[in-house]
């Protein structure tokens, strides 16, 4: 009995050793090129590490994390598998300090590879805008900006264009490390480049923050139930009985009001649903997470010179927090729209977008992931600049969000949305369209208990059309995904994602006259690095 023993312990002592042997031996991975650099993409600016990565290995290899000085961080690439022989783009986004050394770890399944970089001197932010239109460009250009960790205070800075002169500028949607500096903002200023031209416009950091006179009418009344902003065109209410969410957005000479609050009277919190006001986010990780059922807080961020903001806190449970930053500028009909989520610990989609037990609860047939979830009264169809339209019903149909698209009362009344800044990682990539939630009165199977019977969006929500932001690589009804590599779904990895969007009125204007004008705006400034 003692050599039968002896003889199955022998046995696992060896095979234990070939598992080491074979599947936790060092990665056959070689790092060939490493460099610092900086990311623009339209009106984004970030910091980033560059690796090519060479598999010189038999067997594919899988990267499953990445870390800069031993912290984990957000990355990108085609894809997370390196097949043998093969080469790969890394693409870490890490706002690096000037002159500071870094340890950067590759993980994966069979190890880890480690290199050094040292960051380049940074004298001066200059940004290169260039005028692609055909006529002169004169207005407000915001660029989200990310900086390392005691580099900028709020505020603290200042505009100036390639003759030195300053231009307006304003600081705002500031996310702050725990030292106070600034980890992430958007930075405005007023911008004036001649038709096929462009200009380079540098960011100086400053000791304290400028002070500007207001550039035209920026009105904002606080009371404890409501605050209301308005620069003359455009009038937004925020709500803070329903935590802050947007109940008004339109012109009130006019008697135009977009917005209205879906949630039914009498009906409680709950993870399986989504309520919301005018523009909302929603998340989700084992239930629905959005404002209206999460503890939030909302202030009003700043006054001007160019822009009111205010900005809404809330919580994601334990998993992170989310920041809501609606901004009004001077003489302008649209509000930027800024997100922004700083987590902890990991995230999924949740339930996606199709059929099941599960589809009463998916709003507006886009599954539990929405960016820039704009909510229009009355909308009876929906526009793209070049003309077309579309008017689909419950669950929806997904246009590529490249261009802006408008929600329609009629041909000279509406509300659209333009994409401005992309979170690299976690893009979105679709608009997804639909003129109702749930349709409860074609609904077929049991219904929930009667007092949420109608929680599903009919008889409160039948006069509600929507336009969501969905992820890039999770479409809503084509297979669900449009990436082979990422068929177990999506995970949100702790780190700071954020995403900007213009939500803009039209009021007795032409629809697709002001959707070409705001995509004229916002794609023909083109952002450049500057030498």
């Amino acid at each position: 009995m003692k050599k039968i023993l002896l003889l199955i312990s022998l046995i696992a002592v060896i095979a234990s050793m070939l598992y080491f042997t074979l599947t936790l031996k060092p990665p056959s991975l070689e790092v060939e090129v490493v460099s610092c650099s900086i990311s623009i993409d339209k009106w984004r600016v970030e910091r980033l590490f560059k690796l090519t990565l060479v598999n010189k290995g038999d067997s594919n290899i899988t990267i499953s994390e990445v870390k800069v000085n031993g912290a984990t961080v957000k990355w990108a690439s085609e894809t997370p598998i390196i097949t043998p022989g093969a080469k790969l783009r890394l693409y870490i986004y890490y706002p690096w300090a000037p002159l500071k050394k870094y340890s950067i770890e590759v993980i994966t399944e069979r190890g880890s590879v480690k290199t050094e970089v040292k960051a380049p001197e940074l004298k001066e932010r200059r940004l290169k805008l260039v005028n692609t239109g055909e006529v002169s460009f004169k207005g407000i250009v915001s660029v989200e900006v990310f900086f390392s960790d005691k580099e900028c205070l709020p505020g603290c800075i200042k505009v100036v264009d390639e003759e030195g002169e300053e231009t307006i500028s304003q600081m705002w949607g500031y996310i702050l490390y725990d030292s106070g500096y600034v980890k992430t903002a958007v930075v405005s200023f007023i911008a004036n480049i001649p038709p096929k031209s462009s200009k380079v416009y540098k960011i100086l950091l400053t000791s304290k923050p400028p002070e500007y006179e207001v550039e035209g009418i920026l009105a904002v009344e606080e009371s404890k139930n409501y605050i209301k902003v308005s620069n003359g065109l455009l009038t937004v209410g925020f709500n803070l009985s329903f935590a802050g969410s947007i109940d008004f957005f339109g012109d009130p000479s006019a008697g135009v009001n977009f917005a209205k609050i879906f949630k039914p009277p009498g009906t409680t919190l709950s993870e399986l649903y989504f309520f919301h006001g005018f523009i909302d986010s929603v998340l989700d990780s084992n239930g629905k997470m959005y404002a209206i059922a999460m503890k939030t807080k909302v202030t009003v961020e700043s006054k001007g010179p160019l822009l009111v903001v205010v900005k809404r806190k809330w919580n994601l449970r334990l998993s992170g927090q989310a920041f809501d930053f609606y901004a009004l500028p001077v003489n302008e009909s649209y509000l930027l729209y800024r997100f922004v989520i700083v987590l902890k610990e990991e995230l999924g989609l949740g339930a996606l977008a199709g059929t099941g037990e599960y589809t009463i609860y998916n709003p507006a047939g886009m599954g539990s992931f929405a960016i820039s979830h704009v909510a229009v009264k009355k909308a009876e169809f929906f526009l793209t600049p070049s003309g077309e339209t579309y008017a689909p019903l419950y669950p929806g149909l997904d246009i590529p969000a490249e261009k802006p698209v408008a929600a329609c009362i009629d041909h000279e009344t509406g509300v659209y949305v333009a994409l401005l800044s992309n979170d690299p990682v976690h893009p979105i990539g679709y608009w997804h369209l639909s003129r109702q939630k749930f349709p409860w009165h074609i609904w077929k199977g049991d219904k929930p208990s009667p007092s949420t019977s109608e929680i599903g969006g009919y008889e409160y929500a039948k006069d509600l059309s929507f336009i969501a932001g969905v992820h890039k690589y999770m479409l809503c009804y084509v297979e669900q995904r449009s990436d082979p590599w990422r068929r177990g779904g999506i995970v949100i990895r702790p780190g700071t994602y954020s995403w900007m969007t213009a939500v803009g009125a039209v009021v007795k204007k032409d629809v697709v006259s002001e959707l070409k004008s705001a995509e004229n705006y916002f794609t023909k400034i083109v952002i450049e690095p500057a030498p």
